[in-house]
Formats: structure tokens, C-alpha cells, sequence
């Protein structure tokens, strides 16, 4: 009887304790209620970014685009008008007008002969008067009464020889070339030759 009595006991005290706790413990909280209690950060509290703009480089003038096609012709054309206008302030008018009435003449040696052995030059005219030598060996050009007193050059690979009345003689090598620029002073038939031994090779300029 007495162990029935403490078995009632011993339960009724473990019902009594479950009681207490389940009143002490507080019923799970939704997801609305934690959320209030640890709010989450805003999204929007830093914004990314925006991309910059376009940027220069440091030292390249940035220059537009012409609106319209004609502007683009008219800077172009600007350009060239002034560099044709540098062009003409750094060159001397004399030398524009000479090269523009210049007259070009080409004596060709070969087998030793003059070709063509008679060319016609025009007094007051400037002139270039080239011998090229196609020959193997050295030949000369000797026309002392043409280039006598007159002020000339003497340009290529030969070698002028002058006396005190002027120009006597230029010596070409093979495969050289001599040009001589000057301006014939007089009209008349003045006969020049090739003075090496053995050449004999003669030929006319005639200035008219």
C-alpha cells in the first residue's frame, strides 16, 4: 500500500514540473516577429558606381569631327594652301623661274662617238647640257670658245679643269655623267671634241 502511494506520488510531482516548464516556455516566434527584432541592411545603402565619361589623353589635342563634308574639304584645303605658301617663302623666286625656262639637253657617248653630234642650244636660255659616257674608258669633253667667260656648274661625277678665261675641259669616267648648267651668251657654231689619244671624236653645238 505504501509503495502504490509513493509511485502516485512521484508522478503527480513529474506532471507538476511539465506543467511549470511548459508554462515558462514561450511559444516559437513567426519570421515577421524575428525580422523586427534583427533587421536586415538596406539594398540600396551603397549604390554602385556609375561608369566615368570619356577621357583625353594628356598631350593629343582632341579635334572634331567636321559637321558637314565641305568643312572637312575646306580644312584640307587650308592645309595645302599652306604649305604650298611655306614652300614658296623658303624657295627664291629666281631659282622658280630658272628651272621652270631650264632646257635639257642629253649628249650620250658611246663607241666613241658623241650622240647626236649636233645639238642646238638658244641664247639667253638656261641650260643643262649632260654627256653620260657609256664606254668603258675615260673620254673628255673639251669646248673652250662655248664656255668661254661664262659662269657655269659643273655637277656629277666628272672632273672639270679650269684656266683663268674658264671652264677647258671635263674628264668623265666610264658609266659617268658631267652636267653642265649654264646660259649661252652669243649666237654661233662652236665644235667640240674628245682630247684622249687615239679618240678623235668631235661633235657641234649650235646656239641660235
Amino acid at each position: 500500500m505504501l509503495e502504490t502511494s509513493s509511485t502516485t506520488l512521484c508522478l503527480y510531482r513529474r506532471r507538476t514540473r511539465l506543467r511549470h516548464l511548459q508554462r515558462n516556455t514561450q511559444p516559437p516566434r513567426r519570421l515577421s516577429e524575428l525580422r523586427g527584432l534583427h533587421p536586415l541592411p538596406p539594398t540600396n545603402r551603397h549604390p554602385l558606381p556609375t561608369p566615368a565619361g570619356p577621357t583625353l589623353e594628356i598631350g593629343r589635342p582632341s579635334c572634331p569631327a567636321p559637321r558637314h563634308p565641305q568643312e572637312g574639304q575646306r580644312q584640307v584645303k587650308g592645309t595645302v594652301w599652306l604649305i604650298g605658301l611655306a614652300w614658296l617663302l623658303t624657295v627664291p623666286a629666281s631659282a622658280l623661274s630658272g628651272d621652270l625656262d631650264m632646257e635639257s639637253i642629253t649628249v650620250e657617248i658611246h663607241g666613241r662617238m658623241f650622240i647626236p653630234d649636233r645639238i642646238t642650244l638658244h641664247a639667253g636660255r638656261k641650260t643643262a647640257l649632260r654627256f653620260r659616257n657609256h664606254d668603258t674608258e675615260l673620254h673628255t669633253v673639251v669646248a673652250k670658245e662655248l664656255f668661254l667667260g661664262v659662269n657655269l656648274n659643273v655637277g656629277g661625277n666628272g672632273a672639270p679643269e679650269f684656266s683663268p678665261d674658264g671652264l677647258t675641259r671635263v674628264i668623265i669616267p666610264p658609266d659617268g655623267l658631267a652636267e653642265i648648267q649654264f646660259t649661252p651668251t652669243g649666237a654661233g657654231t662652236f665644235p667640240y671634241r674628245c682630247d684622249m689619244p687615239g679618240h678623235d671624236m668631235r661633235a657641234v653645238i649650235v646656239v641660235e
